[in-house]
């Protein structure tokens, strides 16, 4: 008997709804396949190949739709073949491990370099009203990739200063994880926290602190500090610590779990933008590279010899 995509379809719902996706998020994915669904036709999803999603995938780049679009139609095809894999509907998942829809050149997020991050850290007072606050609130985003809104709902009992280790709750993929935390970044969770132990961990005037007010006291401190530039956000704290956990030699898949990312194609970005890094620092670094080589040519030695003998009569003439 055929597995028809209804079949499937409704094989996925399940799984989204037991895996705690909000049910306007299955409505959605399901919605998103509908293109995938016509380029296959009348087929048995058991039978689909990799070769079969490639090429779809392929057939998208003669099309209008944006990157966006096109990364949330291979998000959703990744999630349909897991559900079924998972289900044991299907024995070898064909969507695992494809990756398309990187970031072309201009895409490329703003980061931090390791030194500049630590240098902007270790410059916020804490002695200055809510500095203390801040700093322990840049010094967690750093440490665990954790999103700014994943760090509003944060409460005291979800850390374990013995662990160290924070469990991030109602997490964009509606999945808790757990997620370890540097020495000193619970260092500064002590130092603020005190004797408070349950309720929202960072506080505002008004209750707990949510994320634009975050990232305008994030700017404020940049601005303060005379390094803010065009793109940096506080989810740039996010950023950098994939990119610099990648530069340090971990693997890519550390890296998925700390950022909760559901498919391993959004952790590949980084790895792009790493690669833009290392051009960056080769270019400015390389004596054969950076800005301020010149290759010696002949207008160039004709204009030194130039120099050379105007210097030498002005020595005559004193």
């Amino acid at each position: 008997m055929i597995f028809t995509r209804d079949r499937a379809v409704n094989v996925m719902r399940e799984y989204m709804r037991e895996s705690g996706y909000a049910e306007r998020t299955v409505t959605g994915r399901v919605y998103t396949l509908r293109r995938f669904f016509d380029y296959l036709g009348p087929v048995d999803v058991r039978e689909v190949s990799r070769e079969d999603i490639h090429g779809f995938l392929l057939s998208l780049s003669d099309t209008e739709l944006k990157r966006h679009s096109k990364q949330l139609i291979h998000s959703a095809i990744r999630l349909f073949f897991k559900a079924l894999y998972v289900k044991e509907v299907i024995l070898i998942n064909p969507a695992e491990d494809s990756f398309s829809f990187l970031p072309e050149r201009g895409e490329t997020k703003v980061i931090f370099s390791e030194s500049e991050l630590a240098g902007f850290l270790d410059n916020i007072d804490i002695n200055k009203p809510l500095g203390l606050r801040d700093r322990t609130l840049f010094e967690l985003l750093y440490a665990t990739g954790m999103r700014s809104g994943e760090a509003a709902r944060l409460r005291g009992e979800d850390i374990n200063e013995k662990s160290r280790t924070i469990l991030i709750r109602h997490t964009k993929t509606r999945r808790d994880r757990v997620v370890p935390v540097t020495e000193t970044a619970m260092a500064f969770i002590k130092m603020y926290r005190g004797r408070r132990k349950g309720g929202p961990v960072f506080l505002g005037t008004a209750g707990p602190l949510q994320g634009p007010a975050m990232n305008n006291r994030f700017k404020d401190h940049l601005a303060d500090q005379g390094i803010y530039r065009k793109g940096l956000t506080i989810h740039s704290l996010r950023h950098s610590a994939a990119v610099h956990l990648l530069q340090n030699g971990a693997d890519i898949r550390y890296v998925q779990e700390l950022l909760g990312h559901d498919s391993l194609e959004s952790t590949v970005i980084y790895t792009h933008q790493l690669q833009e890094e290392l051009k960056r620092i080769y270019r400015t670094h390389h004596p054969r590279e950076n800005r301020f080589f010149k290759e010696v040519d002949e207008e160039y030695r004709r204009k030194i010899e130039e120099l050379k003998a105007m210097i030498l009569s002005k020595e005559k003439s004193w």
